[in-house]
């Protein structure tokens, strides 16, 4: 919940009657904001453990397409209540025929590695197909289109540039797109990453 005072019961009648967290507008700022994400996030990530038995991608987090529009729902709401920008970068990995990258496992880690040294920790990667990653993106007024050319400047800088295609899309406020309506718009954009 969103409070404009600070006052201590206002948070605890807020959980009582089923929200999360409770944080006032007054100290709410983008740290706050990851902090929430997080939050959400961890709590997400328990619940899926239990519902699936902590079969989580080892590589990404979130196991598949389903577990990342949850935390994609979390945060289309967070962008639209507080006017963050919202958006899904989408990568489609084709192994090479021979050589370093006919592996798509090892292709895979490495176009993993370079999204989180890349990208912030309240960024959410998720595999959500055997060749495929997607990332729900979160800012408050950073230029969201600004990822794309660093994810391609950093998969460049790999070796791997002619076996990755990359998309973008931005969640538009007030609109009713989903996360998998997102994933779909940058899918169908996504470009194969110039060397």
């Amino acid at each position: 919940a969103l409070s404009r005072t600070d006052d201590f019961e206002v948070a605890l009648d807020a959980v009582r009657e089923g929200a999360e967290e409770c944080v006032s507008k007054a100290t709410f700022s983008v740290h706050s904001l990851v902090w929430l994400v997080a939050l959400a996030l961890e709590r997400h990530r328990r619940l899926m453990a239990d519902l699936d038995g902590g079969h989580a991608d080892p590589l990404t987090g979130p196991a598949n397409r389903s577990a990342l529009e949850v935390f994609g729902r979390y945060l289309l709401r967070l962008a639209d209540r507080t006017g963050m920008e919202m958006a899904v970068l989408y990568l489609r990995i084709e192994t090479a025929p021979r050589g370093r990258w006919a592996d798509r496992e090892a292709l895979l880690v490495e176009v993993s590695g370079v999204l989180e040294g890349t990208l912030r920790r309240c960024d959410v990667l998720s595999r959500v197909g055997p060749t495929e990653l997607a990332v729900a993106l979160v800012s408050d007024g950073h230029d969201l289109v600004g990822v794309l050319p660093r994810v391609r400047k950093a998969i460049v800088a790999t070796g791997a540039a002619a076996y990755v295609h990359v998309g973008l899309a931005l969640h538009c406020p007030g609109h009713t797109q989903t996360l998998n309506e997102l994933l779909d718009l940058a899918r169908a954009g996504a470009d194969p990453v110039p060397a």
